[in-house]
């Protein structure tokens, strides 16, 4: 995956998160994901695998469809 498409990606993830009111260890809590995890996925700095998307999905109750939006 392409740098553009990981800082994309962490983009959509801090959108959401905000959105939500959330903060990073609020939703690194949720996901049961390192909070420094969730930082680096934030700064497009790390290319989760689809298990952990499905984490971040599940704990911001939102499609993973949300995460992706704008990558294709």
């Amino acid at each position: 995956m392409q740098n553009k498409h990981l800082k994309k990606l962490g983009q959509n993830v801090r959108n959401i998160r905000l959105g939500r009111g959330w903060t990073q260890e609020k939703l690194a809590e949720a996901a049961d994901i390192h909070p420094v995890y969730i930082s680096y996925i934030e700064q497009g700095t790390r290319n989760p695998s689809i298990t952990k998307i499905l984490q971040i999905a599940w704990a911001l109750e939102c499609e993973a469809t949300e995460i992706f939006r704008g990558l294709f």
